[in-house]
C-alpha cells in the first residue's frame, strides 16, 4: 500500500520544495546565467575579430610587399645595436620582400659585421653595389671595414679611397675613412718587411721593386774568376 496515499496537501508541498531545492544546481549547470552568457558571446566576437585582423594583416602584406618591407626595416632599426641578430632576421625578412631595395642589403651587411659574420657582408655590400652602383658610398664604406677585419689590406685601402672619392665631405664618414686608410697602408709596410725579411737574397734592403737585380753569390764569384783571368792574360801580354 501506497504511503503517499496518506500524506495531506502540507506534506506534499514540503516535498515539492525539497525535491525542487536539490534538482536547482543541476539545472543552474546546465542553463547559464545572463552573465555568462553575454561573456561567452564577447569571447566568441573578440576572437572572430582577432582572426580577421590577422587575415587583413596577411591580405595587406600580400597586396603590399614594398609597405610591408618598410615596417620590418623600421622594426629591424630600432633593434639594430641591442639586438644585431634580431635585426639581422627582420632585415632579411624584408629583403624577401623587396629584393630590388640596395639599402636592405646594405643595413643587413652591417648587422653581419657587428656580429663578425665578415664573408656574409661582404657578399651582402656587394649585392648591395650591385643594385646601385652610382652614390652608393655606404655600401662602399661596409665593404671597405669588412676588407679590413678579413685582413685583405690592399682591397681595402682601394675600397677606403673609393669612399672618399664618392663622399669627400661627409663629416662623420671622412674622418673614419682616413684613419683606416693610414692603417691599410701600415699593414702594406708591415707585409712588405715581412717578405723583405724572409726572402733576403731577393730584395736585400733595397725596395721590393728595384729594378736593379741582384747577383747570386755564384754569379759574384764566377765575375770575380772572370775578371782575374782576363787580368792575368793581360799581363802575360804586356810581358
Amino acid at each position: 500500500v501506497s504511503t503517499q496515499s496518506t500524506w495531506g496537501p502540507s506534506e506534499t508541498i514540503l516535498k515539492f520544495k525539497m525535491e525542487r531545492r536539490r534538482l536547482r544546481p543541476i539545472a543552474d549547470e546546465e542553463q547559464p546565467s545572463s552573465q555568462m552568457k553575454t561573456a561567452l558571446l564577447i569571447g566568441g566576437a573578440l576572437v572572430a575579430a582577432v582572426g580577421l585582423g590577422y587575415a587583413a594583416v596577411k591580405l595587406r602584406q600580400r597586396m603590399d610587399p614594398v609597405g610591408t618591407a618598410k615596417q620590418l626595416a623600421v622594426q629591424a632599426k630600432e633593434v639594430y645595436k641591442q639586438d644585431p641578430k634580431q635585426a639581422l632576421e627582420l632585415y632579411s625578412q624584408a629583403i624577401n620582400k623587396d629584393p630590388e631595395n640596395h639599402r636592405y642589403f646594405t643595413n643587413r651587411a652591417n648587422c653581419y659585421l657587428l656580429i663578425n659574420s665578415l664573408e656574409e657582408a661582404f657578399q651582402d655590400a656587394e649585392e648591395s653595389l650591385s643594385l646601385s652602383p652610382d652614390n652608393n658610398f655606404i655600401a662602399h664604406y661596409t665593404k671597405a671595414r669588412a676588407l679590413l677585419k678579413m685582413e685583405k689590406y690592399e682591397d681595402g685601402n682601394v675600397a677606403f679611397k673609393q669612399v672618399l672619392m664618392e663622399a669627400p665631405k661627409d663629416a662623420e664618414v671622412v674622418p673614419k675613412c682616413n684613419q683606416f686608410v693610414k692603417e691599410c697602408d701600415s699593414k702594406i709596410q708591415e707585409a712588405q718587411a715581412r717578405r723583405r725579411r724572409t726572402n733576403p737574397t731577393r730584395f736585400g734592403n733595397k725596395p721590393m721593386f728595384n729594378s736593379t737585380p741582384t747577383l747570386s753569390t755564384e754569379e759574384q764569384q764566377r765575375q770575380q774568376l772572370v775578371r782575374l783571368i782576363a787580368e792575368t792574360t793581360k799581363k802575360q801580354a804586356g810581358s
